[in-house]
């Protein structure tokens, strides 16, 4: 599994600490949970990402950032993801336009084969923290910062 980030030899509960105090520092717009029809493996969790953000910074001329962590299901093979997305404006970038671009880069084609998401407004109440860390906790999870 290809991981990016700086992290590596550092203990699992500093990981998530440092993660967890970084997110609840910045400033995200939207809390997103994104699910396929079909099973997602972790590196194909990992190209859609890297392809949903490709797509927004094509389309908004903007490059967003994003946190997302893979997670795998409980009771499925598979798995989700969850991400923090911060946008240029929400005017400009809203939950409708993630949707469609989440359908975009994962192939959603429409009424049953919709691939489910759920896009809320960050809450800066509950923070970064609250939101995402607990996932970075599983063995076998990815995640990365775009």
């Amino acid at each position: 599994m290809k991981n990016n980030t700086c992290t590596l030899g550092m203990p699992r509960r500093s990981i998530i600490d440092a993660y967890g105090n970084w997110l609840n520092r910045e400033k995200w717009d939207y809390y997103c949970t994104f699910t396929t029809r079909y099973q997602l493996s972790l590196p194909a969790a990992r190209k859609s990402m890297e392809r949903l953000h490709s797509h927004l910074s094509l389309n908004y001329r903007f490059i967003p950032k994003i946190f997302w962590v893979a997670e795998p299901f409980d009771t499925k093979y598979g798995c989700h993801l969850h991400a923090l997305i911060e946008v240029e404006s929400k005017e400009l970038t809203s939950i409708t336009d993630i949707k469609n671009a989440w359908q975009i880069v994962s192939k959603g084609r429409g009424l049953k084969e919709y691939n489910n998401t759920t896009i809320k407004d960050y809450d800066h109440l509950k923070g970064g923290h609250f939101y995402l860390s607990k996932y970075l906790q599983r063995h076998n999870a990815d995640y990365d910062i775009f």
